[in-house]
């Protein structure tokens, strides 16, 4: 199969290639994916410059990428809630990067039924960004709305509904 791979570290056009692969295994959990669009993230960008080495490190040549869309072809046997043909989004994780890819097999944990009303270009976008705004929201706002929601419920019992 046709990936994206890393195959040193640089400015994006000269560190990545067009290469052949080997299609990916199917472990018990996880999903196979015929890709049909993935997108690019400033994540992606500073692995390739890297940027990030000291906290992912590469063999390189390596496979890249994190955001897709596409098709399921195989499920593992431990897989439930998915059947062939389902369109799927999904974020690979570190250490099995290779969404930039004609196939990536991926844990089913990370991977998610696309919403029916987007295209599968918009679906591939929405991994990073949804992860993002999570982590935005429950890892660092937590304090600041916490003490606002406080306020409120407080309010509410004096005031009633």
């Amino acid at each position: 199969m046709k990936r994206i791979e890393i195959c040193s570290y640089g400015p994006l056009p000269q560190c990545v290639r067009f290469a052949e692969g080997d299609l990916p295994a199917v472990g018990d959990h996880d999903i196979l994916v015929k890709v049909v669009a993935v997108s690019v993230n400033p994540i992606d960008y500073k692995i390739a410059n890297g940027d990030l080495r000291r906290v992912l490190r590469l063999n390189l040549p390596a496979p890249f990428g994190f955001d897709c869309c596409g098709r399921v072809e195989v499920l593992g046997s431990k897989v439930i809630g998915y059947e062939v043909g389902d369109l799927v989004y999904a974020r690979a994780p570190r250490e099995r990067m290779g969404a930039f890819a004609e196939f990536v097999a991926i844990e089913s944990r990370y991977v998610a039924k696309a919403p029916i009303s987007l295209s599968a270009q918009a679906a591939a976008s929405l991994p990073l960004v949804a992860l993002t705004t999570v982590q935005a929201l429950v890892d660092r706002a937590t304090g600041a709305w916490s003490e606002r929601d406080n306020h409120h419920k407080q309010q509410e019992r004096t005031l009633g509904p």
